[in-house]
């Protein structure tokens, strides 16, 4: 009954500032994000279903990396309570993404990774090397725009979102109509990067502390990297956890089938993206605003803010669920062409888990908020287990690509319903905690 008060009894804040600032970046994601569907029809036409598997094995590769360059202390940007300590943590993710990302970079020169590769994964050999290159600019955006999260400047965070996704696809399409084969998608994915991280750095700018005197003091560097000690000591292991369970049916793909398939599965999970991870970023970094500001003194603010994102987020994914389940396979292969059908049945098998997904995932932050990086931990290790051992199971087993997607969907799906519970759990004994200490 709680739940379902919140519209008449949530208090003005939180239905207009918050609600402003979700449809602000939802918009300015949603459009961005149509942008780079709209051009996937012609994509598809132009590279080869190979070509475009070698971009997505590149890409699950950098996302997996990117918590570990950063050592995450972009997530303790927005709960820095004074500017100067916030502005600390930006530059000591650039430091460690910069000293982490050059290092692996001439690792991998020094040491080619060709003999480590199964043969169904060669053909992205040679272009593992932009690996590290595209995980530092993406480290570069992720402080930007945590930055601009902790000032609540949701609007730049969408215009950037759109310059990023608009350059980017522009450079692919011209690219591949020039006649670049796997080159050209990849000097696209650059441009995608770089645009992303310099408009994001430009609006950064704006709100940038004007005394950064103590910034730039080695001393209070250390200070700001011990305060938030527990970031690269939990929330690290937790987010690779994450990022690997996220990119592993890509790499499973690739590393077991080939990198056709693993396109299949890129393809897949992109499409699946629009109504899921979009919006589902975007309702994170706004939730994430919030309840940091917030702070963890004030658990019923926390609660109500909760529970309006869980209501709403999963009113909206289970009817697209249905629809993906029912019309992927189809549409794929009208709107991507014939070769991409088999790519809507991998859709329509993970379109429930990315439904508990969509409705869980976001609401996350809020053990960030109280600190609890050790919960995170342990539900983040937990879908890399349920993810390893559904891989697992079906590369011993023999199955084929699909049964192994429909075998880790269902896992994912009672993960996710648990991990909803918890939050609601949490959040519970918080305020019951806040009242009895009153």
């Amino acid at each position: 009954m709680r739940i379902l008060s919140l519209r008449s009894d949530s208090s003005p804040w939180i239905k207009n500032h918050m609600v402003r600032g979700l449809m602000s970046l939802m918009q300015g994601s949603l459009l961005a994000k149509a942008v780079g569907i709209a051009s996937l029809p012609i994509i598809t036409r132009i590279y080869s279903v190979e070509s475009i598997g070698i971009l997505s094995t590149i890409n699950s590769l950098v996302l997996i990396l990117l918590p570990l360059v950063t050592l995450q202390y972009t997530a303790a940007i927005p709960i820095s309570r004074s500017a100067q300590t916030a502005a600390a943590t930006a530059i000591l993710s650039i430091v460690f993404a910069l000293s982490i990302t050059a290092g692996i970079f001439g690792t991998l020169l020094i040491f080619p990774m060709g003999k480590l590769l199964t043969s169904a994964m060669a053909p992205a050999e040679p272009f593992l090397w932009l690996v590290p290159i595209f995980a530092f600019i993406a480290a570069a955006n992720e402080a930007c725009v945590s930055w601009l999260v902790r000032a609540k400047q949701y609007s730049p965070i969408a215009r950037s979102q759109m310059l990023q996704s608009g350059t980017g696809e522009g450079v692919k399409i011209a690219s591949g109509i020039g006649g670049f084969a796997s080159g050209g998608l990849l000097l696209g994915q650059l441009a995608f990067q770089m645009a992303g991280a310099l408009s994001a750095l430009y609006y950064a700018k704006q709100s940038w502390p004007t005394r950064t005197d103590r910034v730039r003091d080695p001393r209070f560097l250390k200070i700001v990297a011990a305060k938030f000690l527990d970031m690269p000591k939990i929330r690290v292991p937790a987010q690779f956890a994450m990022m690997f369970a996220i990119q592993a049916p890509v790499l499973f793909a690739a590393w077991f089938y080939s990198t056709k398939d693993a396109a299949l599965v890129g393809m897949a999970s992109t499409a699946l993206s629009i109504p899921f991870m979009l919006v589902g970023q975007a309702a994170r970094r706004v939730y994430y605003g919030e309840i940091a500001s917030l702070g963890p003194s004030k658990p019923e603010g926390i609660k109500q803010v909760t529970y309006l994102f869980m209501t709403r987020l999963f009113a909206l994914s289970m009817p697209a669920a249905i629809v993906i389940y029912f019309l992927s396979e189809p549409l794929f292969e009208v709107v991507f062409g014939s070769e991409w059908r088999e790519a809507g049945q991998f859709a329509s098998l993970m379109s429930f888990y990315l439904a508990f997904q969509f409705t869980a995932s976001p609401l996350l932050d809020i053990f960030s908020v109280y600190r609890r990086q050790s919960t995170l931990l342990v539900i983040h290790l937990q879908r890399a287990v349920l993810t390893a051992a559904s891989f697992g199971v079906s590369v011993w087993l023999k199955l084929g690509l699909a049964n192994a997607i429909l075998i880790f969907s269902s896992a994912l799906c009672l993960h996710y319903f648990f991990t909803a519970l918890r939050i609601h759990l949490f959040i519970q004994s918080r305020c019951e905690e806040y009242e009895y200490n009153k």
